[in-house]
């Protein structure tokens, strides 16, 4: 799962070092070989290791792959590997996408840093704490100061990529941090999105850049939470509902899903849902959708089902309406369709 040593890793105990980042995905990495299995009908142990990708070994991959391109002009002043795997590990919470687990590792990033008495940095090893990754930034400030300004851009780059509301504007932020090639490979002209760094540009593109997905027509009103908290969904050959996730792997067409909502809004309150599909197949048959649409709410329960009819990249919302005010929304659940 971690997929070489290099003189940059720790010299204490490496193994221990790679049992310790194993730890940090073990739940999303059975899931997902268990999900792959499923898919490939086969037995769980039949999926090799090294095809599962987990999230946290994705967001590594794409925080790595900004600072290569950031410091290609400057090699000596990027910061080490470890360092960024080790806060990135420290800092993951189970997010189950790859999108999810940047953002989170992100914002929590420096929690993870500590300071000696002296005022020295602390990046330890998580299996070692003698073992102190940051040790040379003592004697070149410079490290440190690349460091944290490396911290500084890619927080801002995802920022301006999330941002932007037009797809070729999302290349083009993408193209200034991660390389072109990248970016246009995660807006679909290079083909195939094959790496983990297109995913979180194809998220974006579909989340944020939708040409036909609407706003929402209501003013803000009280605030509350509304969650898209369970989906499920069944296929030809299954004989019970399967959990699925946002952005996870991608379904089969024609499969039909379930949504479950959880709120702490009290009722009374409207419930409306934005399903927003893509690509050409909902293109070709006027099905791209992005509108509300109302829903029911039977003895305090919200569901919606839903039929994956199109292949491509689908998003659904939740939203609660009071007093004709927007209460609350959920965030865009992903739907990948094969």
């Amino acid at each position: 799962m971690i997929q070489s040593i290099t003189a940059q890793w720790p010299h204490s105990n490496p193994r221990g070092y790679t049992k310790w980042f194993r730890s940090r995905m073990a739940i999303n990495y059975r899931q997902i070989r268990a999900a792959m299995a499923l898919e490939a009908q086969a037995n769980v142990e039949e999926i090799p290791s090294y095809a599962v990708k987990t999230p946290l070994q994705q967001a590594v991959q794409i925080l790595k792959r900004h600072r290569d391109v950031m410091f290609a002009g400057r090699p000596e002043h990027k910061p080490i590997s470890v360092i960024i795997t080790t806060l990135a590990g420290l800092s993951y919470f189970g997010e189950r996408t790859a999108v999810e687990a940047v953002l989170g590792i992100l914002q929590r990033m420096e929690s993870h840093i500590s300071f000696d008495p002296a005022g020295n940095v602390r990046i330890c090893n998580p299996t070692d704490p003698q073992e102190n990754f940051a040790d040379r930034w003592q004697n070149a400030p410079e490290k440190r100061a690349s460091f944290y300004a490396w911290l500084r851009k890619v927080r801002e780059d995802i920022s301006l990529i999330a941002a932007q509301q037009n797809p070729q504007r999302i290349v083009e932020a993408a193209s200034q941090s991660f390389g072109e090639r990248q970016a246009r490979a995660a807006s679909g002209g290079a083909g195939r999105r094959s790496t983990s760094l297109a995913r979180i540009y194809g998220a974006a593109v579909n989340l944020f850049a939708a040409a036909h997905k609407q706003s929402a027509p209501w003013p803000k009103g009280q605030v509350g939470s509304v969650s898209i908290s369970k989906v499920t969904w069944t296929g030809q050959g299954f004989s019970r509902p399967m959990r699925l996730h946002s952005n996870g792997q991608p379904l089969v067409k024609g499969a039909s899903l379930s949504f479950q909502v959880t709120t702490d809004i009290p009722q009374p309150y409207e419930v409306y849902w934005q399903v927003v599909n893509t690509g050409a197949e909902a293109t070709a048959a006027g099905k791209l959708r992005g509108g509300f649409d109302q829903g029911k709410v039977e003895r305090g329960d919200i569901t919606h089902k839903e039929d994956a009819a199109y292949v491509g990249s689908h998003t659904i919302e939740c939203f609660i309406v009071k007093n004709r005010h927007l209460a609350a929304r959920s965030g865009a659940f992903v739907v990948n369709v094969k």
